[in-house]
Parts: structure tokens; C-alpha cells; sequence
């Protein structure tokens, strides 16, 4: 349980640290799209949403972890790819096809997701091997 805590604590923190980054990034884009699509964003909610995210992920890591290929950090990056694609690819897809939201912001959350996930598996990996 502790690793899956402390995993889960700082899994939070590396994908809180990535969205930090980048999301800025895709301020003007989120702009660009129809406002009715948009409701204030709670940071607060945001970096909660995170935490848990980590913590269901530190989780998932622990009851899965034997079936992940790979050692050492290459087994984290490979979690955190396969979630990556089984998570948010099919949320992205759905969304390309039924939302009248700019192509390049997709690309930004596709991009964000990658960097979240690989960086949430391989924080949950080190956790789980040094702990």
C-alpha cells in the first residue's frame, strides 16, 4: 500500500508538472473554440483530478506490474504507453470525430497524454522498485 500511496502522490505531481507546462500552450487554441463548449476550469479540481488519476495508476501498476513488459524504467514507459493508448487515444478519437474543436489542439492533448502517462509509469515504476 505504500508504494501505490507514494507512487501515487508523485505520479500526481509529474503529470501536475507536465499539464503546468504545456497546457498554457494551448490557451489560444481553447480560445479559438466555441466558448459554449468551455466552463471554468478549477485549478484546485484539476490538481485533485490528477492526484487521483496517479493513485488509480499507482494502483493499476501494482496488480498489473508482472504482466508489463520490460525492466527496470523501460516497464514504467511501457505502462505508461499502454495506458496512454488505452485511455486517452479512444477519448481523443471520439472527440476529433464529434467535437468543432481545432485539429491542433487535439494534437496538444494527444501530446500532453503521452508525456502524462510515460512520466506517470515510469515515477510509478521507480516508486515500486525502490520501495
Amino acid at each position: 500500500m505504500k508504494k501505490v500511496i507514494i507512487g501515487g502522490i508523485l505520479a500526481g505531481l509529474a503529470m501536475v508538472a507536465i499539464v503546468f507546462v504545456i497546457h498554457p500552450l494551448t490557451l489560444d487554441l481553447i480560445a479559438m473554440s466555441p466558448s459554449v463548449m468551455w466552463k471554468p476550469a478549477s485549478p484546485v479540481l484539476l490538481a485533485v483530478y490528477y492526484f487521483v488519476v496517479g493513485f488509480i495508476l499507482a494502483y493499476a501498476y501494482s496488480v498489473l506490474k508482472n504482466s508489463v513488459p520490460g525492466s527496470g524504467i523501460k516497464k514504467g514507459v511501457i505502462f505508461g504507453l499502454l495506458v496512454f493508448l488505452l485511455g486517452m487515444i479512444p477519448g481523443l478519437g471520439i472527440t476529433w470525430i464529434t467535437m468543432n474543436i481545432r485539429n491542433k489542439l487535439i494534437f496538444m492533448w494527444l501530446i500532453m497524454g503521452i508525456l502524462e502517462y510515460i512520466a506517470a509509469g515510469t515515477v510509478i515504476q521507480i516508486v515500486d522498485e525502490k520501495i
